[in-house]
């Protein structure tokens, strides 16, 4: 692997994996800690940071990433289309079975009845809503450019969408997808710049950093309700660079590469599995006195959370092992058959499948004669 395919799939691996610590600090610390333990300043600056990181950074990584695709033609558009709304499809069931077979309501986005899951399947309010909403952007983006909308209108679109966002009267679903196209949009039409930028020294890594820092740390002592969002947002933006050009430097180190590669190109069971592990682990604290007892002390306030995020991602690949091992890998890929009927069209998949049952007739009959 390169080094640019290296540094890319590395801030892929930091990003998740700071959605695993994110998650697991407001959800499961919380719970363990209850609001009392030694660091509790100190872990919500940190909440903070990664507040500003890890979607933005990652809906970036997403929009260059599918850069390659766009300059394809419509059916790359639709079979990205197609492929996340089929992936959050298949999680938000699985998210349904698993939540009703523990048994147990309350826990971070369950989908614990079948009410709630009918009305997820259009308004997503699990962490889902990051795969559903990589399908609208990508086919919001599709539409525009069939349309014959510059790259400088879609970036004024995607800024007032996050004003109507933030700032209107729209249910937490949509304002979330809403305020975040922003983030997609830079990633896809400043994709060669941002490239170069990954590939930028050392020194533009910390002017990036120190910028980033500056808007992070003035947007968590701002009291004012207009000047917080907005500066939630221009951090967000400069987090982008910042890690881009951070990880170009450390994907020179042969272990952090190598460690990030293989975190990084399992970005998607990560995301998707580590919300049910997270529920297990609150079932496991409510039921173990020692952990909470434990989370109260100072070297289990610190540990914990980081020892936590590393199983939770461990097991997370694991289970990708076994899981991708289903003929087809139907949790993680779209089916072939849709995949070759938007690629070619109908009859170009209906003749394909044609030939290979020809060809394993043709096999059989082959192996009967030489029997």
């Amino acid at each position: 692997m390169t080094r640019r395919l290296a540094w890319i799939d590395t801030a892929r691996a930091f990003c998740v994996v700071a959605v695993v610590l994110y998650h697991f600090l407001i959800w499961n610390r919380e719970s363990l800690t209850h609001g009392l333990g030694p660091f509790d300043e100190q872990w919500d600056q940190v909440t903070a940071v990664l507040s500003r990181v890890r979607i933005p950074v990652l809906l970036a990584l997403s929009g260059l990433l599918f850069a390659s695709g766009f300059s394809q033609g419509w059916r790359k558009g639709i079979l990205a289309v197609g492929a996340n709304y089929y992936l959050y499809f298949v999680w938000l069931s699985m998210y349904f079975i698993f939540y009703s077979s523990i048994g147990v309501t309350g826990l971070p986005h369950g989908v614990n009845d079948l009410r709630s899951y009918v009305s997820q399947l259009l308004r997503p309010e699990t962490t889902l809503w990051y795969v559903f909403a990589l399908g609208v952007y990508v086919g919001a983006v599709m539409v525009l450019k069939m349309c014959g909308v510059p790259y400088w209108a879609v970036y004024f679109l995607s800024l007032l969408a996050w004003f109507i966002g933030t700032f209107g009267t729209v249910e937490m679903a949509a304002g979330k997808i809403l305020r975040n196209f922003v983030f997609f949009a830079i990633g896809l039409y400043a994709s060669k710049t941002l490239r170069k930028i990954g590939d930028a020294g050392i020194y533009w890594a910390l002017a990036f950093i120190a910028l980033f820092s500056l808007l992070t740390f003035v947007g968590i002592n701002s009291r004012d309700p207009i000047l917080f969002p907005i500066l939630l947002l221009a951090a967000g933006i400069t987090a982008i660079p910042a890690v881009f050009s951070s990880f170009g430097q450390l994907a020179k180190v042969k272990l952090v590469s190598a460690i990030g590669s293989f975190v990084g190109s399992r970005t998607l069971p990560i995301y998707v599995l580590h919300v049910p592990l997270l529920a297990v682990v609150s079932l496991i604290a409510t039921e173990t006195t020692q952990l909470g007892a434990l989370a109260g002390t100072k070297a289990g306030d610190i540990s914990i959370p980081l020892v936590a995020t590393v199983l939770v991602v461990a097991i997370s690949c694991l289970l990708h092992v076994v899981l991708a091992r289903i003929p087809g890998n139907p949790l993680f890929k779209l089916p072939s058959l849709i995949d070759r009927y938007i690629r070619f069209g109908l009859p170009a998949t209906l003749r394909t499948r044609r030939v290979r049952l020809s060809q394993h007739t043709s096999s059989r009959t082959d192996a009967g004669n030489r029997s």
